[in-house]
């Protein structure tokens, strides 16, 4: 959801960086100098992490438009969307897990 709303607040010209707006579950390789996310998860288990990112080698300039530069202002997409989900995805996991852990008390799996 996070991703999506991402894609819905990038601005647009050609749809570069929309298209290289996604998500990848558990470790990522940060090696690749074009991708930029948003890392949840960095304090617990890695295989646990979700990374949201955006910038591909057709759209190196995804920190240029979320930062700005000194030629042209910001045009946040990322972390807005980001902040706008953090709640919504936190309560989700923290049911599913309250969800599971009752499953597991009754003698379920």
């Amino acid at each position: 959801e996070i991703a999506a709303t991402a894609r819905g607040f990038a601005p647009v010209d050609d749809g570069d960086l929309k298209n290289s707006i996604g998500y990848t579950f558990g470790k990522v390789d940060l090696g690749n100098a074009n991708v930029r996310g948003v890392i949840a998860g960095q304090k617990g288990d890695p295989d646990l992490t979700v990374t949201i990112h955006a910038g591909d080698a057709t759209a190196y300039y995804a920190a240029f438009v979320e930062f700005g530069t000194q030629r042209s202002g910001a045009q946040p997409y990322l972390f807005p969307a980001y902040r706008l989900g953090k709640k919504r995805a936190k309560s989700r996991i923290t049911r599913a897990i309250n969800k599971a852990a009752r499953a597991v008390a009754k003698g379920g799996s």
